[in-house]
This record gives C-alpha cells, sequence and structure tokens, in this order.
C-alpha cells in the first residue's frame, strides 16, 4: 500500500500491505491530558468525515495519544501502527496534534484499514506562517477559522494578520474607536460607490484567539507603522504632518501620507494602540511593518524638522529609524517580540534587534529572521507568473544564513472573496509547507505532484475553495525571469511605485 503525505514526514517504513488497524464505531480513543486538543481536533475530524459519533469503544481496536518530553524534537512526533493500534506520542502537545494531521491523511487513503507502518516526524524550521492581509479586503472571522483550519492540516503554526493599511482598520481599539469605526469603511468605486468594509471587534479576536490556539497557531498581529496609514489619519487627521481630513483610500500602493514622526501626540497615539493589541493578541509577538514609507512629508513638517534638530539627527532617514526604534522599545520593555519588514533604511544594529521579514533579499546581519520572499511566497502573483514547482522548490539562499522560519503571504489588493483567496493559496500552500517542514534533502517535486489527488481530497474535508493546478504560461514565465534578472517587481510595480 501506498501513502502520500504532504508534509513528507522525516522517515515512514510501512510492513507489507496486510491491514493490521480497522477504524469504526466500536473503536477506542484515549488521550493524557496534555494531548486535550489533538484529541478533540481528532474527534471532529471523524464526525465530520465519518460521521463516527460518539466512539463506543467496545471494540479491540485501540488509538492512543500521549505526550512523551523525551523525545529529541521539539513539536514533533512518532506514529506507529501495530495490530488493533495506533499510537502517536509527541515530544509536546502540539507534536501530538501534528502527528494527528498525518493519521487523518492515512485514514483518508486507505478507507480506514491501516497497514502496520511506523513515522518518526519533526519540522525542519520553528516558526511556519502564512500572512493574510485583511485590510485591501475585510476577511469575516467564519473565513479566518477556516484558513486556521486549513493551516493546521499543513502544520503550520504562525496566523501573520496584516490589521492596518491605507486602505483599512481591522481591528476594533477601545482607546481609539475611531479608528474601526471611520477607518474600517471605505467609498470605494469598485462596490458602487458604497461603503465597504468592516473591522474585527474585541469578542471576535478572543474567539480567534481561542480558535487558534486550539489548532496550536500564534496569532501575530501586524499594526503597520509609519507608513501605510490612511486609515489611521482619515479616523484622527491630527496624526499627519499637515492635519488636513482626508478619506481612507480605496487605490492600491504606496502613499505619501503616513504618521508624523515630530509631534509627541503620535507616539502617545501609537503606544496607547499598540498596549492594547498586546492585551488582545497574547502571543508576546507584534509586527509592526515599517516599509514603504515615503520621507517627503516629513521634509516639509515644522514639527518633524523640529525633532531632527532636538535629537541631533542627521536626516529624515535617520528620524524615521529613531521612530522605529522608540515604538521597538516600548515593545520590548512590554515583553514582546518585534517583527517588521525589511528596509534598506534601517541601520544592522537596529535590523539586529528585531526579527525582520526579508521579502526581497538575504539579511545583512547575522541576527534571525523570516524569509518571506516575494518572488516564490507571494500567492497574490497569478499562477502563470509564479509556478507550484517554484514555490516547491525554493531554498534559502543567503550563505550561512539559516531563518528561523518561512512565511507565504496573501496580499489582497485583487482578492475580495474567500473563493479567490482559495484559488490562489492552494495548492501552493502544500508546496509551501513542505519546504517549512520537510528536511531539504526529503524534497522531491515529482513526488509531490503524484501526492495532488490525495492533497484535493484532504483539502475537501473541510472544505476550502481549490483550483487545479494550473501550467505556468511560457511567455509569463519568461518576463517573470527577466524581472528577477533586473532585481525588479514588474507585477506589482506599476502599482505599488506610484506615489500620489
Amino acid at each position: 500500500m501506498k501513502f502520500s503525505v504532504i508534509p513528507e514526514p522525516r522517515t515512514f517504513q510501512i510492513s507489507g500491505d496486510a491491514p493490521v488497524f480497522f477504524l469504526n464505531e466500536l473503536c477506542n480513543l484515549r488521550a493524557d491530558a496534555a494531548s486535550a486538543t489533538a484529541e478533540s481536533d481528532l474527534l471532529a475530524f471523524l464526525e465530520k468525515v465519518y460521521e463516527l459519533t460518539p466512539l463506543i469503544g467496545s471494540g479491540k481496536d485501540y488509538i492512543f495519544l500521549s505526550v512523551d518530553p523525551t523525545l529529541p524534537d521539539r513539536e514533533g512526533y512518532r506514529l506507529t501502527v501495530q495490530e488493533h493500534k495506533v499510537t502517536i506520542t509527541g515530544a509536546d502537545d502540539s507534536g501530538v496534534f501534528y502527528g494527528v494531521q498525518t493519521l487523518k491523511q492515512l485514514l483518508l487513503q486507505s478507507d480506514c484499514a491501516l497497514p502496520a507502518l511506523s513515522i518518526d516526524d519533526a519540522p525542519r524550521f520553528s516558526h511556519r506562517a502564512f500572512m493574510l492581509d485583511i485590510c485591501r479586503h475585510f476577511f469575516a472571522p467564519d473565513a479566518i477559522k477556516l484558513i486556521l483550519d486549513a493551516m493546521a492540516l499543513h502544520k503550520l503554526n504562525v496566523l501573520h494578520l496584516h490589521l492596518s493599511d491605507d486602505q483599512g482598520w481591522r481591528v476594533e481599539i477601545y482607546s481609539r474607536l475611531l479608528l474601526a469605526q471611520i477607518g474600517g469603511f471605505r467609498t470605494d468605486p469598485a462596490y458602487g460607490g458604497k461603503l465597504y468594509g468592516g473591522f474585527l471587534t474585541k469578542a471576535d479576536v478572543s474567539d480567534l484567539v481561542a480558535y487558534a490556539a486550539a489548532r496550536h497557531i500564534t496569532i501575530v498581529p501586524e499594526i503597520d507603522l509609519p507608513g501605510h496609514s490612511i486609515a489611521a489619519l482619515a479616523a484622527y487627521p491630527a496624526l499627519s504632518c499637515d492635519g488636513k481630513e482626508r478619506n481612507v483610500t480605496s487605490r492600491v500602493g504606496i502613499h505619501r501620507d503616513i504618521l508624523c514622526a515630530g509631534k509627541e501626540s503620535t507616539y502617545e497615539f501609537v503606544f496607547s494602540v499598540l498596549d492594547e493589541v498586546c492585551e488582545m493578541f497574547p502571543s508576546g509577538m507584534v509586527h509592526i511593518g515599517g516599509d514603504e514609507v515615503p520621507l517627503h512629508n516629513w521634509k516639509q513638517c515644522p514639527d518633524c524638522q523640529k525633532r531632527i534638530r532636538d535629537e541631533h539627527l542627521a536626516d529624515e532617514k535617520a528620524l524615521y529609524e529613531a521612530f522605529m526604534r522608540r515604538v521597538a522599545d516600548h515593545l520590548r520593555a512590554k515583553g514582546q517580540r518585534v517583527f517588521a519588514w525589511h528596509n534598506k533604511e534601517l541601520s544592522p544594529d537596529f535590523a539586529g534587534s528585531i526579527v525582520l521579514h526579508h521579502w526581497n533579499r538575504p539579511p545583512e546581519t547575522d541576527a534571525p529572521y523570516i524569509d518571506a520572499n516575494w518572488r516564490v511566497f507571494y500567492f497574490d502573483h497569478s499562477h502563470g507568473t509564479l509556478p507550484l514547482s517554484a514555490v516547491y522548490d525554493y531554498e534559502p539562499t543567503a550563505e550561512g544564513k539559516t531563518p528561523v522560519g518561512l512565511e507565504a503571504c496573501l496580499w489582497t489588493e485583487f482578492i475580495d472573496n474567500l473563493g479567490k483567496a482559495g484559488a490562489q493559496t492552494f495548492p501552493r500552500l502544500g508546496a509551501f509547507c513542505e519546504g517549512a517542514w520537510s528536511e531539504k534533502e526529503a524534497k522531491d517535486y515529482a513526488r509531490f505532484l503524484e501526492k495532488l489527488p490525495a492533497y484535493e481530497r484532504l483539502l475537501q474535508t473541510l472544505p476550502v475553495p481549490y483550483t487545479a493546478r494550473r501550467q505556468a504560461n511560457p511567455r509569463a514565465l519568461k518576463k517573470l525571469l527577466l524581472s528577477l534578472r533586473e532585481g525588479g517587481n514588474w507585477v506589482r510595480g506599476a502599482l505599488q511605485r506610484k506615489f500620489d
């Protein structure tokens, strides 16, 4: 019997074809206290897919779930099938949970009759993330939950939630209620000029954090600073350099209107917002954006120029770093780990003090970093310009430097519903998770393609919107290769490099 498991396990041995374990309503399921989330997840799967609820437990076939802290690898697990018995042992509770995700795939491919086998598995990277932009287009809690369900099947453990941008502010802040009430909506010509948008309430966030935790996923919130801030400026015009009223924009791209770094009131605003964000998201990690920050307005702003003089800064670039340092210091004082997008304007000293998401080029320091290479991990790119093979074959290339993890990103400028999101994300997420979980030596693209039918069946258990793998367009590929050689991004360039 042949099985397909995504992501590819570290070791997988099968002893014969004859089934030795049979799943049915008489099966026993036993779990220790540490494996409660894995037990609940497996029971929900068995009820939904096989209508096995409750398990009567009077038969001779057993499933055992337990934690053994002596196992060597954090998040690792061992899965064995012996006569009448399936055993999943994790190094921790997350390991047991990931073992259950593998068991689901085995059951789907065997009609619940498993031969003797053994799997020993653990992740390659500790940070396996998916970034969802809910600013350009709002995704409601139920849609985010479905994405969390899909992440769990792929053994991903971090949801990077992009919560603020020029086109929308997507989380309720009690100390600044207008952020969501005004910044969460825009008049969009694409939707007949009607008011369009939405935001997550604090109750929504609490529910999502718990839902994610039950799937061993940590939610990392991103409040983009000091650029990508027009939604905030629409709610609180005094945060800008000129204090003028403006509307939440529907236009994509980079905008000159950013937070004023000269006014002390800006820092008071930022700190109060981030304090609430830290309370809502107990991950101990906050992303503060930091990229694509035009400095034009600061050059004309009396407040920014005064701060440059008072703090003996060289220029607006130095003011930008001073802003980022102050925000990062505030968060670190609260025990937070600070993330930001890579920006060439940041000095190596400061860049080394935070965790950067490198979306373009390898890091210049030895500090921990996340590899979010736009060429292969930005799933909003078309299937023609970003073929599945490019996602699968990618390996971090920074010489002598290993990232703490990989991150796939779904920017939603042109993705306004879950169907489009699914069409862009799958099966790419399967290719991505194999690179994030499996060892480099275990990757084999030809074998991965053979897994796709079984992978599609797994996705149908959610279900998630799924688009069959598309062949790359040769002309589009040629254009992509040219853009890589020139170091540019032709797909997004025309849209995101035009200023007001």
